[in-house]
């Protein structure tokens, strides 16, 4: 049984998610923002990030 949503209901679902996308990125910004520095251990995990999204990136093109 399929159902049919309207223009209204897609933007609602729109706005919630962009909403709480906003608010999980502001989260990371207001903690980061009270801490006076970040800890090691954090520093050390933030450290392999570039990588682990160029590799996100591109290997799926090499697996296709």
């Amino acid at each position: 049984m399929a159902t049919n949503y309207g223009p209204v209901e897609i933007a609602g679902v729109v706005a919630v998610i962009g909403v709480l996308t906003y608010a999980c990125r502001l989260s990371f910004i207001a903690l980061f923002g009270r801490l006076d520095e970040i800890p090691p251990v954090v520093e050390r995990v933030l450290r392999f990030v570039p990588a682990a999204v160029l590799a996100a990136l591109v290997l799926p093109s090499f697996m296709t």
